[in-house]
């Protein structure tokens, strides 16, 4: 919805426009706007474009990472509290290229037709809370696995920006440029402060992240990986009644597997490079047991000034949900084996259960399909690599 008209129609024509017959309302209704915000989108650029190219990013971002379902948005919202920070909201992510100039025009619309909550897991939602910044980045260059989200069917060719592995260089320079650019206007009016950055995407991209912030410091979360696989499904279910055009064809499960595979197999090599200090992981249960005790632990391991300052408003906001239900999921032994068959390298990293029966082995089957998948991604991944004559 951020994007302007002229990147709405590049989108719809290298996916065929191929719209559901049922998503056709919505693609309209995405037309429209784009259409409608086209000229704001110009008027923007004209009034803050040289002025937000001479903003210097002083400070190292901090970036939270993580599967999705993991705690990443908890977190985020709790440090968010921490007034030196500066972070996307709402507005900020889903309309990136107008929030300057127009922001009173689209705080209007967005009022009308934000949900109170957030449909996977009734998070209460306002324009001040912080937002992922992937929404703003698939907006500003469509260079995101987020366009798979529009497109189901064809998520496969958007699957290669979750690394940047197999797309051209000239590629990944213009989405590095777009970055930096979209961090510096968030950073326009508030300098001195410390850019607080939250996505999962983020977990498949540690190399790029240091190749642009080599100091830049970041907070890994995860969660028990049973209760994120159908809390994944469930947020898949949920977002994807409002965000498909079309309707998937392949497998929801396979889908989640080979995402979460692909995504720590990428992350535990490339955090090697994370400098000595900038550097701290946790469990989501770890956060939750003491939310106060575990934020101090980040300031304290990541080096990072202000928590004597910041420590009431984390209290202030802590007591706000203390009374917050997650959802509970019943998940059967053979769910459960399942799920280790395909994820047993983080299961058995984290130190959660195993299958009862499992005696720490994995069915030959299961190694098999599993070892396939893998091999498969990464075919597909060099596939897609340029070759060195180009």
């Amino acid at each position: 919805m951020g994007t302007s008209f002229g990147k709405w129609f590049k989108l719809l024509w290298k996916n065929s426009f191929k719209v559901g017959f049922k998503h056709i309302l919505k693609a309209l209704a995405i037309t429209i706007l784009t259409f409608f915000f086209s000229p704001l989108i110009l008027l923007e650029k004209l009034l803050f474009q040289k002025k937000i190219k001479k903003v210097s990013i002083n400070r190292p971002p901090v970036f939270i990472i993580g599967h999705w379902r993991s705690g990443t948005t908890h977190l985020h919202n709790m440090l968010s509290k921490d007034e030196s920070f500066v972070y996307p909201t709402i507005i900020e992510a889903i309309f990136p290229s107008i929030f300057l100039a127009s922001r009173g025009i689209i705080s209007f619309l967005v009022n009308i037709f934000l949900p109170k909550t957030r449909p996977q897991d009734k998070v209460k939602m306002n324009l001040s809370l912080p937002q992922e910044h992937e929404y703003a980045l698939a907006a500003l260059s469509l260079y995101s696995p987020f366009i798979g989200l529009l497109f189901p069917n064809n998520r496969d060719s958007y699957l290669k920006y979750c690394s940047f592995e197999g797309v051209s260089k000239e590629e990944q320079k213009e989405w590095e440029s777009i970055f930096l650019y979209y961090l510096k206007k968030l950073l326009w009016k508030k300098k001195t402060k410390q850019l607080l950055l939250k996505s999962p995407i983020d977990t498949y991209r540690i190399k790029i992240l240091l190749k642009l912030f080599p100091n830049a410091k970041f907070i890994h979360i995860y969660r028990n990986p049973y209760e994120v696989f159908f809390s994944s499904k469930n947020l898949y279910r949920k977002n994807g009644k409002i965000v498909f055009l079309q309707t998937p064809k392949d497998s929801l499960d396979s889908f989640i597997f080979k995402m979460y595979v692909t995504m720590y197999d990428q992350f535990y090599e490339e955090i090697k490079g994370i400098p000595k200090g900038n550097f701290i992981e946790l469990s989501y249960e770890e956060l939750t047991s003491d939310r106060l005790k575990t934020l101090e632990k980040i300031y304290r391991k990541l080096s990072l000034p202000g928590f004597k300052q910041a420590k009431k408003h984390f209290i202030s906001y802590i007591e706000t949900i203390t009374n917050y239900q997650k959802k509970t999921y019943t998940i059967s032994l053979a769910d459960k084996k399942r799920i280790y068959s395909h994820w047993h390298m983080t299961i058995d990293r984290w130190g959660y259960e195993k299958p009862i029966d499992s005696q720490s082995q994995i069915p030959s089957e299961d190694i098999l399909s599993y070892s396939i998948q893998r091999l498969s991604l990464r075919c597909f991944l060099d596939s897609k690599k340029p070759s060195k004559s180009s």
